[in-house]
C-alpha cells in the first residue's frame, strides 16, 4: 500500500506483492484511512481478496488499515532504507572496482615486461603506479 503524487493528484496504489498485479489505481482527494478503507474494502470484495498482511511505509493510516480496515498483520517496506544503503554501499563498491581495474592493468603491464626487456625506470614507473592504485583503493 501507498500514496503516489503526480503533479496535483495524489493516487492511492494497492498491489499484490507475488505478482505485482494493481489491485487499486485509484485518484483522491486525501490519504486517511477512511478513504483508503472506502475504496480498498469494494476493491478487495470483488476480487474475493482477504489480505493477510499488509506492508506499507509506516503511514498512521496505512497501518490502521491493515490492523483495523483488513484485520491483519502491518510490516514495513523497505525501499526507503534499501535506496539509502544501496546509495552509501554503491558509491564504495564502484571507488573500489575501479581501484580493482587499475591495478588489473598495472598488473597486466607488468607483466608484458620481462625484467630483461623493462628499463629501470619502467619498473619505478610500474611500481608508483601499483603503489598510487592501492593507496587509491584505501581511500573512504
Amino acid at each position: 500500500m501507498d500514496e503516489t503524487f503526480f503533479g496535483d493528484f495524489l493516487i492511492l496504489v494497492l498491489m499484490d506483492l507475488s505478482s505485482g498485479y494493481l489491485l487499486l489505481e485509484d485518484i483522491s482527494d486525501d490519504r486517511r484511512f477512511e478513504t483508503w478503507h472506502a475504496k480498498t474494502s469494494p476493491r478487495l470484495e470483488a476480487l474475493g481478496i482477504e489480505v493477510s498482511h499488509a506492508i506499507s511505509d509506516r503511514a498512521k493510516a496505512l497501518i490502521k488499515l491493515a490492523v483495523t480496515g483488513f484485520e491483519c498483520d502491518s510490516g514495513a517496506d523497505l525501499f526507503h532504507a534499501q535506496q539509502d544503503l544501496s546509495h552509501w554501499l554503491g558509491s564504495k563498491l564502484a571507488r573500489h572496482a575501479a581501484t580493482a581495474e587499475n591495478q588489473l592493468i598495472v598488473a597486466q603491464a607488468a607483466e608484458e615486461k620481462t625484467p630483461e626487456t623493462a628499463t629501470t625506470a619502467e619498473r619505478q614507473e610500474l611500481k608508483e603506479q601499483s603503489l598510487k592504485a592501492r593507496k587509491d583503493g584505501c581511500r573512504f
